[in-house]
């Protein structure tokens, strides 16, 4: 008499006596945006999320920092944006770029994590028909002037009824740049913001970065002011106490893809440096929490989230430009270094150049 006692068949990780579905089995964890879904050794169904800019799974990818427009002299010399653009001026774009699924719940500084931005000049400010944030700017407007290069904080909106997307992803040409332009303060034929610098990549008039799409409001909390994009007195835009966010977060325009969101639209002729934190929405629930430097317990970092690009030097600057033949060198605002020629009297830009007349003293000699 054998008196062993012994147990029924293995339950599988869907419950069927004997079954083959083990830890390690495919399965489907109902999240679209995760891959590799198995069962895991307490046979719950786990996919893994897309690797973010830390090389974890994660849903940061990282930020993306556009050249958006450089300032050429007829922009700088309009008045109607209460003059105060400077030639050679960038407008930088800021995006989060974000693995498919994920939502921007708030950009933020805590005391722990600063955040800043900032110029070794100051933040240019339409002062005319400008706005702190983007969703408040009057969409019809932007025609006008200087208006399309204003900066503010955002959460997606670059006007009141328009998206911002990369230049090189609008796919609907342009509404601000040239003949759109009405030509600013001294009505300037074929209109403003007209500038063709590669180093800004796409032309205004060719695409702007906009997409007809409802704004979304932009809630501020805890920052004293918003100066930095209000006036044109302003180097610094920082807070250890505060955010920018839409209320329950948001996803880009594709928010199955290229999930973008664009955040600031910021105007400078000075080297601009910027430490950024923000937290994420998790597909299915949960946050990650994402900041510029020494991560704390569950935090994470991403190169990307810290910035600095150092600007030309500004309009007028001397400098050389390794040509003996010229002088008067000086920075022209876009990262060169012009010379006026010297002409054949030795004058700077005078117009004794070869093949103009003159006198060879040789009374013997015409032509």
């Amino acid at each position: 008499m054998n008196c062993n006692c012994t147990g029924g068949l293995l339950v599988d990780c869907e419950g069927t006596p004997g079954g083959s579905v083990l830890p390690g089995s495919p399965c489907d964890d109902n999240n679209p945006f995760t891959t590799d879904d198995a069962y895991d050794a307490n046979c719950d169904c786990i996919g893994t999320l897309p690797t973010a800019c830390d090389g974890s799974p994660g849903g940061l990818e990282g930020l993306i920092v556009e050249t958006y427009y450089i300032a050429e002299p007829n922009d700088a010399a309009d008045t109607d944006g209460m003059g105060n653009l400077i030639q050679g001026a960038t407008t930088y774009r800021i995006y989060v770029d974000m693995a498919p699924g994920y939502t921007l719940e708030a950009v933020y500084g805590a005391p722990a994590h600063t955040l800043e931005m900032q110029t070794s000049t100051f933040f240019y400010n339409q002062e005319d028909r400008g706005e702190a944030t983007g969703d408040l700017i009057d969409g019809t407007r932007l025609d006008e002037n200087t208006l399309a290069i204003d900066s503010w904080l955002t959460f997606g909106a670059a006007a009141d009824g328009y998206w911002g997307v990369p230049k090189v992803d609008d796919p609907d040409g342009s509404i601000v740049g040239g003949a759109n332009n009405d030509g600013g303060s001294n009505a300037v034929p074929g209109g403003l913001l007209v500038n063709n610098d590669p180093n800004a990549g796409v032309e205004l008039t060719v695409a702007d970065g906009l997409v007809p799409m409802a704004a979304s409001g932009v809630t501020t909390i805890g920052f004293a002011n918003l100066d930095a994009f209000e006036t044109n007195t302003e180097s610094l835009f920082t807070t250890n106490s505060g955010a920018w966010s839409v209320l329950g977060g948001i996803a880009g325009l594709d928010p199955a893809g290229e999930n973008r969101i664009l955040i600031a639209q910021v105007t400078t002729n000075g080297d601009f440096s910027f430490e950024l934190n923000m937290r994420l929405g998790v597909p299915g629930g949960g946050t990650e929490d994402w900041v510029a430097s020494n991560p704390q317990g569950a935090e994470r970092t991403c190169s990307s989230l810290t910035y600095l690009n150092v600007a030309c030097p500004p309009f007028g600057t001397a400098c050389d430009d390794g040509d003996p033949n010229t002088q008067n060198d000086t920075e022209d605002g876009f990262c060169n270094c012009v010379g006026e020629v010297l002409d054949c009297e030795g004058v700077a830009g005078g117009s004794a150049l070869p093949g103009t007349t003159c006198d060879d003293g040789d009374i013997n000699t015409v032509g």
